[in-house]
């Protein structure tokens, strides 16, 4: 935001407790590490996702992310990313498209 973007996508899931939360994936293992594979956000309330790995395979590059040390490493909120990005148009993909998503 700080370079002039005004525009971003992101995907959206739905958590055990109804929370509307930012992840792509459909499953928590390559954010979260092999414990969690077939393991979905919606099998967690919010508060109870895991955090996630220190170094994240990139699905649409080769390599890995590795976290820094300033980074929580958490999940997020939509309602969080409407607050901090006020006046960015947000396209947001439902991958869940239940009515209680909608």
């Amino acid at each position: 935001m700080k370079l002039g973007m005004n525009f971003m996508e992101c995907d959206v899931q739905l958590s055990k407790d109804g929370q509307v939360v930012i992840a792509h994936d459909d499953e928590l293992s390559r954010m979260c590490g092999k414990d969690y594979a077939g393991k979905r956000v919606r099998d967690y309330n919010f508060n109870e996702l895991p955090p996630f790995q220190k170094h994240i395979p990139m699905h649409t590059a080769v390599g890995e992310y590795d976290l820094k040390d300033n980074e929580e490493g958490r999940f997020s909120l939509l309602r969080n990313l409407f607050e901090k990005c006020d006046g960015i148009y947000i396209s947001i993909d439902l991958k869940d498209s239940s009515p209680e998503m909608v």
